[in-house]
């Protein structure tokens, strides 16, 4: 395995910084990111998405409020 072994400070600094890039975190703790994403898939944390996708909820809105920016 590339980079240094995985401890529980990186398990905890994963847990802190969820929600964050994994490029980041591996930065954060050293690791590589191939580390960061196998520890993160087996703690069930979600993956970094850039934006949020929409919701039929959010598309019955928009439609409904009209707005038509193609033009």
């Amino acid at each position: 395995m590339n980079g240094r072994s995985w401890t529980s400070d990186d398990t905890a600094t994963l847990e802190r910084m969820k929600g964050r890039p994994d490029a980041e975190i591996a930065k954060a703790t050293g690791c590589t990111l191939r580390q960061v994403q196998d520890h993160r898939r087996t703690l069930g944390l979600k993956a970094f998405t850039l934006r949020q996708r929409w919701t039929r909820r959010d598309w019955l809105l928009h439609d409904a409020a009209g707005l038509d920016f193609r033009a």
